[in-house]
């Protein structure tokens, strides 16, 4: 009988030692967290890059900058009721390559399309502006409904005992990204291009930390970190 209480008491220790909580260290310590760390970092900095890229760079295209943050804010608003939709039957993973790909040649499309100097001195209308403003829309609610899904995406990849803290280190380390925006968008104009074709390289770049990733769609919520299971 006291062996049989002693085994109950071991096993109950054993679990207790499994649940306990985590720390931030422990996604560096184990190989299949470190994996998913770098590359979900990687992307989301990139994502947000991207994101603010767009925002700041409202004033070099399309009309003026009320007009087309009006129409951006437009877009991200109804890419945001369109992920709501979809959110159920998107795979994760193949979706944020589409995002980051469609996103990424929408802003580089802004380098052969330029508006003419007459027409953006004069502030008469010409085609080009209405061309430019309708892509930036579109990228913006490609960016809305890629950035709800990545939030998503990571959230469902970790395991429980080290969620939150996966989430507040991928979300600290993308606010790293926000602020180096602004800078990225005086570089660009200095050397005399627009912005957004470093946000369209970006958007490429940020595909590279997709690769390591494992589909979550249908995929229970894993627990336990692998190596202790």
């Amino acid at each position: 009988m006291i062996p049989l209480v002693y085994e109950v008491k071991q096993e109950k220790k054993e679990e207790s030692q499994k649940k306990e909580s985590k720390s931030v260290l422990d996604l560096f310590r184990y190989k299949s967290l470190l994996r998913m760390t770098l590359g979900c970092c990687w992307s989301f900095f990139c994502l947000q890059m991207v994101y603010f890229g767009i925002n700041y760079s409202c004033e070099s295209f399309g009309f003026d900058i009320y007009t087309n943050t009006l129409f951006s804010d437009l877009g991200e608003a109804f890419g945001y009721v369109l992920f709501f939709f979809l959110v159920e039957h998107t795979p994760r993973k193949k979706y944020s390559f589409i995002g980051f790909i469609s996103c990424s040649l929408l802003c580089l499309a802004f380098v052969p399309i330029t508006i003419p100097k007459e027409c953006k001195s004069s502030g008469q209308y010409c085609y080009q502006k209405v061309i430019q403003l309708i892509m930036a829309t579109v990228a913006k609610l490609i960016v809305a409904v890629l950035f709800s899904l990545f939030q998503i995406f990571y959230s469902e990849m970790f395991p429980t005992l080290v969620r939150s803290q996966a989430i507040g280190l991928i979300m600290s380390f993308s606010m790293v990204g926000v602020l180096l925006v602004p800078f990225m968008k005086d570089y660009a104009l200095n050397i005399g291009t627009t912005p957004l074709l470093f946000v369209a390289v970006l958007g490429f770049l940020g595909m590279l930390g997709l690769f390591p990733l494992q589909e979550t769609l249908n995929v229970p919520l894993p627990d336990q970190i692998y190596e202790l299971q």
